[in-house]
C-alpha cells in the first residue's frame, strides 16, 4: 500500500483540516505565511505553478485537500503532471457529510499521448 503526502492547497484560519489519516494538516501548497507574497497571488498561475512543482518535486505520493481557492486547484494539478507524480488524489469537501471526498486523478498524470 502506497504512503501518501497529505497536503493542504490553501492554509486556512478555519477549523484544522483533519486528512483520512487521522493528523491534522500542517502541510500546505500556501501557507499563510506566503499568502501576502506578491508573487503568490491567487491568479499569478505561473508563481502558482512554480510553488505547487516545488512543493511536489520530491514527493511520489499525494493527497491533496481542497482547503482554498478552486482556481490554484488548476496549476497544483499541472504542476502534479509536471514532477511525474506516481499517484495524485484531489480531497474534495463535501458539506452534506463533512468529509473529504477522494477524486484519483492518477490517470491523469500520464503525460503519454
Amino acid at each position: 500500500m502506497a504512503t501518501y503526502a497529505h497536503i493542504g492547497l490553501r492554509e486556512t484560519y478555519f477549523t484544522p483540516v483533519i486528512g483520512d489519516d487521522g493528523n491534522t494538516l500542517t502541510d500546505f501548497i500556501f501557507p499563510a505565511s506566503k499568502q501576502n507574497e506578491p508573487l503568490l497571488e491567487p491568479l499569478n498561475f505561473s508563481s502558482n505553478f512554480e510553488r505547487a512543482s516545488e512543493v511536489f518535486a520530491n514527493l511520489h505520493n499525494v493527497k491533496l485537500y481542497m482547503t482554498g481557492r478552486p482556481y490554484q486547484l488548476t496549476p497544483a494539478i499541472l504542476a502534479a503532471v509536471s514532477v511525474g507524480l506516481k499517484s495524485f488524489i484531489v480531497m474534495h469537501y463535501d458539506r452534506d457529510s463533512d468529509t473529504y471526498v477522494p477524486i484519483d486523478m492518477t490517470p491523469c498524470l500520464s503525460q503519454e499521448s
